[in-house]
C-alpha cells in the first residue's frame, strides 16, 4: 500500500506500517504535535472500524472513559487538570488511566492502533488532547451513547 503524506511525503508500507511513521513524524523535536494525514486515493486510511471503536469503548473503566471525555469536551487539559477531575492525588494514577486505554487501544485494533490521546505543548505547558485520527470518531460514540457532545 502507498501513501501520500499531507506534506508530500510518499511512504509505502501495510496499514500499521504507515500508521507507525505517522506517530514518530508526529512530535517535532520542540515537542508541539504535527498532524501527518496520510491518504490513498484522496481518502483517509487512517480510521477504525465503528465495530472496532464500539469494542474499544466498550472495555473501557468508567474514569478512563471521564478522562476521554474530559479530554474530549475540554481540548487540550493539563494533567492538574485530569487529576482534578478525576479527583486523584498522584500523577500516577493519570499514567496508570493513559496506560490501560492504549493497552485497550492495542488490544482491540492490534497492528492498525492508533494513539488515542498524545501528548502536546500549549500556551500552559505540556498538555493532553485526543488525537485528531480518532477524534470525531470518538465524538460520535459518546453522542451515540449519551445523546449529547
Amino acid at each position: 500500500m502507498r501513501a501520500t503524506l499531507e506534506n508530500g511525503i510518499l511512504v509505502e508500507g501495510t496499514p500499521a506500517e504507515i500508521a507507525a511513521v505517522i506517530r514518530e513524524l508526529g512530535t517535532r523535536e520542540s515537542g508541539s504535535r504535527t498532524n501527518h494525514r496520510a491518504s490513498t486515493n484522496g481518502e483517509s486510511s487512517l480510521a477504525w472500524a465503528d465495530t472496532t471503536l464500539d469494542t474499544f469503548w466498550k472495555r473501557l473503566s468508567i474514569e478512563q472513559r471521564k478522562l476521554i471525555e474530559y479530554t474530549l469536551k475540554k481540548g487540550p487539559v493539563t494533567l492538574k487538570q485530569l487529576m482534578d477531575h478525576l479527583d486523584k492525588k498522584e500523577g500516577i494514577d493519570i499514567a496508570g488511566l493513559l496506560a490501560a486505554i492504549t493497552r485497550h487501544a492495542h488490544s482491540v485494533a492490534g497492528e492498525a492502533s492508533l494513539p488515542v490521546i498524545d501528548k502536546v505543548r500549549s500556551d500552559t505547558g505540556k498538555c493532553y488532547e485526543i488525537t485528531s485520527e480518532l477524534r470525531t470518531q470518538l465524538q460520535g460514540v459518546l453522542s451515540r451513547q449519551n445523546g449529547t457532545l
